[in-house]
C-alpha cells in the first residue's frame, strides 16, 4: 500500500463552500468587519475550515424600495429656471434652507435631454475640419464596389506575368 492509497481526495463540495473559493472573502473586502472575521476563520488545511450555510435573508419588494423624493428631470422647463433662482437666494440666506428646497425640487440633470446635441458656441471654437464634418448627414452611405478588387489583382496578375 503506498501513500497516495492512504490520502483521501477532496471532495469537491468542500471546493464549492470553501471561503476563498466562492469569493466570499473578496465580497466581505469592503465591510471591515466581516472581512477580519473570515480572515480570522481561514485555516491552512482545507479540510479543517469552516463551512458557513448562507442564511436566507427575506427579499424586499420593489414597491418598499420607492422613495418619496422626486426624481430630477432629464430636461429643464420653465419652472426650473424659477426654481434656481429661489435656490440661489436659499443658499445665500442659509445654507440648510437651500439643501432642503434642493432636496424637494432637485434640478434637471441637463438642459437639453439630447445627448448628441453640441451647443453652436462650442461648434463656433471648433476648426473648419471639424465644423465641416459635424454639418455632414451622419447617415452618409458609402458606395462600395466590391467587384474592383478583383479588377485590381487581375491587372495585378497580368503585370507580374509581363515581367516573369
Amino acid at each position: 500500500m503506498s501513500a497516495s492509497d492512504t490520502l483521501e481526495p477532496i471532495e469537491s463540495t468542500i471546493a464549492v463552500s470553501d471561503l476563498e473559493w466562492s469569493g466570499q472573502i473578496n465580497r466581505a473586502a469592503s465591510q471591515g468587519r466581516a472581512f477580519a472575521l473570515l480572515l480570522s476563520m481561514l485555516e491552512s488545511d482545507v479540510l479543517e475550515r469552516p463551512k458557513l450555510i448562507a442564511s436566507e435573508e427575506p427579499q424586499q419588494d420593489k414597491a418598499e424600495l420607492v422613495s418619496d423624493y422626486p426624481r430630477p428631470a432629464l430636461s429643464a422647463r420653465k419652472d426650473d429656471w424659477q426654481n434656481a433662482i429661489r435656490n440661489s437666494q436659499l443658499f445665500a440666506r442659509h445654507p440648510s434652507d437651500g439643501k432642503l428646497f434642493q432636496t424637494m425640487h432637485p434640478q434637471p440633470l441637463s438642459i437639453f435631454n439630447d445627448a448628441k446635441r453640441i451647443d453652436e458656441e462650442v461648434l463656433a471654437n471648433c476648426d473648419f475640419y471639424t465644423q465641416s464634418r459635424l454639418k455632414q448627414p451622419a447617415d452618409k452611405d458609402l458606395k462600395v464596389d466590391v467587384t474592383q478588387l478583383f479588377d485590381v489583382l487581375e491587372k495585378r496578375d497580368s503585370l507580374a506575368a509581363t515581367f516573369v
